[in-house]
């Protein structure tokens, strides 16, 4: 039953944490096969808010391209 098991939410076969890495690594490789940059627009959200220039929200966005730009739009004002 739900909330009845004990250990990780995500883990091996053999019972084994999944590692935040090997978790974002596969997530990754899966997003980028159907052409979808999840990841990325991480790197945009926390650029925006901090208030980077386009080049400082492509590095740590991780865009080897300027396709992050499609991405890019102003932030709301609160």
């Amino acid at each position: 039953a739900v909330g009845e098991a004990q250990g990780h939410l995500l883990q091996h076969k053999d019972g084994t944490p999944l590692m935040y890495y090997q978790c974002w690594k596969v997530t990754s490789l899966a997003l980028n096969r159907m052409g979808i940059h999840g990841w990325h627009f991480r790197g945009h959200i926390d650029g925006r808010a901090l208030d980077y220039d386009p080049t400082g929200i492509q590095r740590i966005g991780c865009w080897k391209s300027h396709k992050f730009k499609i991405y890019v739009r102003p932030l709301p004002d609160h």
